[in-house]
């Protein structure tokens, strides 16, 4: 199963960027960056949960 995440068109709407949000969600800019290209193989619930929060 293949989750697609759009964290790059909510990012754009909200103004903010992968640094931005990844310093407010206290995650690595790399693991935003990854989400916003659909590369990541395995999603971390917790990580997701605080990107949500921002």
């Amino acid at each position: 199963m293949k989750l697609t995440i759009k964290s790059k068109e909510v990012m754009e709407e909200k103004g903010i960027t992968q640094l931005e949000l990844a310093k407010k969600a206290n995650v690595r800019q790399a693991a935003i960056s990854e989400l916003c290209r659909n590369a990541r193989e395995e999603v971390n619930l917790a990580m997701l949960t605080r990107i949500a929060k921002h």
